[in-house]
């Protein structure tokens, strides 16, 4: 994914929608549209291999409405989305199955010896 490249597009051909936001910010936020709605196909992305187009879904939405400001906003919008894009594309490497120690088996056994005898210890004898 290069990032550089799939930011410029977002910039230039993703899809934003103002309005106004909801919650603090008084007269402010009733007045403006500082709410960013930022939407992108993630068909027409470049940058990316077939590989990573797979495993996209087509439509990506993000809502940014923390600024009073609609710049600050718009910006706080494209790096949710190239977050977003990061996140979907990140596949964990796989785990490798490795034996326990056997120094990690022997404290094992002699845990459960313990609270074995710390058990038998509690039981009421006829005496």
């Amino acid at each position: 994914m290069d990032a550089v490249v799939i930011r410029a597009y977002l910039e230039a051909h993703g899809e934003l929608m103002f309005s106004r936001a909801s919650g603090p910010g008084g007269q402010h936020v009733n007045k403006t549209s500082s709410r960013v709605q930022l939407a992108v196909n993630t068909v027409d992305l470049p940058g990316l291999s077939e590989q990573e187009h797979s495993r996209l879904p087509v439509r990506m939405m993000v809502v940014v409405q923390d600024e009073r400001s609609q710049f600050t906003n718009r910006e706080l919008a494209v790096e949710r989305m190239l977050d977003r894009l990061a996140k979907a594309l990140h596949r964990d490497k796989p785990r490798r199955k490795t034996k326990p120690t056997r120094a990690s088996q022997e404290r094992r056994l002699t845990a459960k010896k313990v609270s074995s005898t710390h058990k038998q210890n509690r039981r009421v004898t006829d005496e």
